[in-house]
């Protein structure tokens, strides 16, 4: 468990992450919204439809613990980080479109998010554990706040960004290794044995989460590009975010128990997400050689 010591120093860390992941974020990108509005809702029954459900489905089915139902669920309800951004630009989707889905399901998150942590709590045997929706709303709006302040330094030209975004995701990894540090030595032999089903839910949300999100989009109509970057706005959850709410708005015992689930599928969903890439740019490749084809057959037939 983290002193009291390591957990302001794992706060602040994260605050400069998201001061940095704030910087990565343009205003601009709020115009694409009311271009592509069907890509944007898609979007978001994506995060905040299919994933907590997703979550909620697998927990049951692997009949898991409720304290690591309601930390899966947690993750399943929790936006999409800058991550997802710089996977998008990787598999050749589309990064505005990406960046206002980040913004937007960050934002809507402050309300979302406790209702559905709240909804499907309630189909959760917790015992005595109470959900505790008003922290975690508060929790979201202290987090968002320094988001907000990289938005401003951005907005007002700041010098330095580069700087500024790379020393936030250097404290924020510094953070996650200090908890894993913490953790890990005292739990090898639970991760091996008691923690099984969890670290396979983990693994089925994320790689279902990718799955879903490109396969619905694509049945709903979308075209390829679009529908890279909606799976993988889908797949890849702020899990620091998720662990900075659990920390601000559940009891010390909770998160001792079951934090590690977030940072878990945090490790994973990065390895996980480049498989997808790979995955998505051969598509993509694809795609282009058959757009190609196609011309060329069109100005043969011209000739």
């Amino acid at each position: 468990m983290l002193s009291q010591l390591e957990q302001v120093l794992v706060m602040i860390a994260m605050g400069a992450l998201m001061i940095g992941m704030g910087t990565t974020l343009d205003w601009k990108s709020f115009r694409t919204i009311s271009r592509k509005p069907k890509q944007l809702m898609m979007g978001v029954l994506m995060q905040f439809g299919v994933m907590p459900l997703l979550a909620w489905t697998l927990a049951m089915l692997l009949s898991l613990s409720p304290e690591a139902s309601l930390a899966l669920v947690l993750v399943g309800c929790t936006p999409g980080g800058s991550s997802s951004n710089m996977y998008t630009w990787f598999a050749k989707g589309d990064v505005p479109l990406s960046l206002s889905m980040t913004m937007f399901s960050t934002v809507l998150a402050v309300l979302l998010m406790p209702m559905l942590v709240t909804f499907y709590s309630g189909q959760l045997s917790l015992g005595d554990l109470v959900v505790p929706w008003k922290q975690i709303m508060g929790s979201l709006f202290f987090v968002l706040i320094p988001v907000g302040f990289g938005l401003l330094l951005k907005a007002k030209g700041v010098k330095h960004l580069v700087r500024i975004q790379q020393g936030g995701s250097i404290l924020g990894l510094s953070a996650v290794f200090l908890m894993l540090a913490s953790w890990l030595p005292n739990m090898i032999e639970q991760i091996m044995n008691e923690y099984s089903p969890e670290y396979l839910a983990v693994f089925l949300l994320g790689n279902l989460g990718f799955l879903l999100g490109y396969s619905l989009s694509r049945t709903f109509g979308f075209p390829p590009r679009i529908a890279r970057t909606i799976s993988l706005e889908t797949g890849l959850q702020n899990t620091l975010l998720t662990f900075s709410i659990m920390t601000l708005s559940f009891s010390p015992v909770f998160v001792e128990k079951v934090g590690w689930v977030p940072l878990m599928y945090g490790a994973c969903i990065m390895g996980i997400g480049l498989f997808w890439v790979v995955v998505f740019r051969r598509l993509a490749r694809k795609e282009l050689l058959k757009k190609t084809n196609l011309e060329n057959e069109g100005a043969g037939a011209l000739n």
